[in-house]
């Protein structure tokens, strides 16, 4: 499983693709460009993120604070908000105490016990220091603050606040936090409820973020719950699966792993939509986070898991991006898995992109391969290509091939072109390299 970094209630609240209706998508992203403003979020700094706490490694405070101690809590809100509202007047010194502060703030957040937690919304309200839209808006602030830190307790929150605005999304985003950081407690949680009749375990979002806890524990456990009736009943649950799984998991062992409950939940369910729908987002998303990974690694998933067509459709985004580290591996596994029909040579796309940047790298890989006529094609190629923009570029290429019948045949073609777009630079080219007019 990833590292887990803990985001905002309004990125998490928008987590139930599917569940919420357009006109509160709209209010969840004015509501996010309100508190983005006052509200910073400390996760831009990685040391400030660090010192801030996580859900279950906090024990809430066992009694209700006193009111002091809640004003005390308001008053500290108020000055840092004063900070972050200034309309950019306040300085950096200023500005780097009130994120510090902001991160003792959330400490003690995260120990906050709900009834606490009810007395600092409710007194928040009328707390003068503060700014009105804060008053206005004192829980959905309190619970932007507490999702940071504490998700759980923003799910036990929001259930006991019945008029709180967005209230499915935030339930959903809350348990998806938590679930991510404590996939176990999140899991069990969830059974318990269900099992006592809570009905916002039916919600679609709740389905797909128990199933995204369930893959890292036990990923034939999340398939079948995939194929369920439960499921069936909800099929928004099944939005993006995949690609989340992709996303996920972390490291060739937990991929396989995944790989290996896929297959084996296909046998038990043959012809499943649901699971030909899994695959395809999770195989989509592994191939668009591929550049992030080990060469060694990616190619050993994709040689032992991918289908044919999975591993064209990978050779097809490399050509497009090459923004790959080891392009060297990269580029002799594309090789190794050119097929011979192919009408245009994804490989030479992803030449081309890498001589961008590392000529020397790709052009001796291209030279140093198997002969063969898919080389000869690949080397032809590659020569033209260059040569439509750079056609000095392309002719020094071809001077520094082999001899033999391939390079008299380049040289000759790009000598030709050259000349009809502009025989001056041509014959300079010539002569100064002591080459016959061809």
């Amino acid at each position: 499983m990833k590292p887990v970094v803990i985001v905002s209630f309004i990125s998490l609240a928008g987590i139930g693709i599917g569940v919420i209706q357009q006109s509160r998508l709209v209010g969840l992203h004015e509501e996010s460009q309100r508190l983005a403003k006052l509200v910073p979020n400390p996760s831009l700094d990685k040391s400030v993120r660090r010192r801030a706490l996580r859900a279950e490694d906090t024990v809430p405070k066992a009694e209700a604070l006193p009111i002091a101690e809640i004003d005390a809590l308001l008053t500290k809100m108020a000055r840092i908000f004063k900070v972050f509202s200034n309309d950019g007047r306040a300085t950096a010194e200023e500005e780097a105490q009130a994120m510090e502060s902001r991160v003792r703030l959330l400490e003690s957040f995260a120990t906050l016990d709900q009834t606490s937690l009810l007395t600092l919304i409710a007194r928040m309200k009328t707390n003068p220091e503060l700014p009105a839209e804060f008053r206005d808006k004192s829980a959905e602030t309190c619970v932007q603050l507490l999702m940071e830190v504490n998700p759980k307790a923003v799910l036990d929150l929001v259930q006991v606040l019945e008029d709180f605005p967005y209230r499915e999304g935030t339930l959903n985003g809350a348990f998806a936090g938590w679930s991510q950081s404590h996939p176990q407690l999140a899991v069990k949680w969830f059974e318990d409820e269900s099992a006592n009749g809570n009905p916002i375990t039916r919600s679609p979002g709740m389905l797909r973020s128990l199933m995204l806890a369930e893959v890292v524990i036990d990923p034939s456990r999340a398939l079948a719950r995939a194929v369920s009736k439960e499921v069936a009943e909800n099929p928004d649950s099944l939005v993006h699966l995949g690609a989340a799984v992709a996303g996920r998991l972390d490291g060739e062992d937990e991929h396989r792993a995944f790989f290996s409950a896929l297959r084996r939940a296909g046998e038990q369910s043959p012809g499943s939509e649901a699971l030909a729908r899994i695959r395809r987002e999770y195989v989509a998303g592994l191939r668009n986070g591929m550049c992030d990974w080990p060469a060694d690694s990616g190619i050993a998933i994709m040689n032992s898991e991918f289908e044919p067509a999975e591993k064209a459709l990978m050779i097809d985004q490399l050509a497009r991006s090459g923004n790959f580290d080891d392009q060297e591996l990269w580029a002799t596994w594309m090789l190794e898995n050119e097929m011979a029909d192919a009408k245009t040579r994804p490989l030479n796309g992803f030449l081309d992109s890498w001589s961008d940047r590392h000529t020397a790298a790709a052009e001796a890989w291209l030279n140093q391969i198997p002969a063969s006529e898919l080389k000869d094609q690949l080397v032809e190629e590659y020569a033209h290509g260059i040569s439509n923009s750079e056609p000095a570029r392309g002719m020094r290429f071809a001077l520094g091939m082999e001899e033999g019948p391939l390079r008299e045949k380049i040289i000759s073609r790009l000598g030709k072109a050259w000349k009809k777009r502009d025989a001056p630079a041509a014959a300079a080219f010539f002569q100064e390299n002591g080459l016959d007019e061809r």
